[in-house]
């Protein structure tokens, strides 16, 4: 392939790649409004089940792995939800990942 023609194809990925939704900005958006930083367990745990997700806690991160059951209905994509917990039991840090979903 040319250089001239690789040089115009590589951005143009670029920005194909950046602008495709992996299923993060939804959870994203919605894990923000329920439990920002700062926010205790116990209103976290609230929170989460009121709209039906699931948890389970993993003690050597001192983290909650969250997951929306109703999401492997009809997606390719699989997000998980990691909420992280300082020495006070309160929110420290959201890490919201996407995995591909083959089941």
């Amino acid at each position: 392939m040319p250089p001239h023609v690789k040089a115009i194809i590589a951005p143009l990925l670029a920005i194909l790649l950046i602008s495709c939704d992996d299923g993060t900005g939804y959870y994203r958006k919605k894990i923000n409004e329920l439990v920002p930083i700062g926010t205790t367990e116990q209103v976290t745990l609230e929170e989460v089940t009121g709209i039906g997700w699931i948890y389970t806690y993993d003690p050597l991160d001192n983290a909650y792995l969250v997951y929306d059951p109703k999401q492997n209905e009809n997606t390719f994509v699989r997000v998980g939800i990691k909420i992280y917990l300082d020495d006070q039991r309160k929110v420290k840090n959201i890490n919201i990942r996407s995995f591909a979903n083959f089941m």
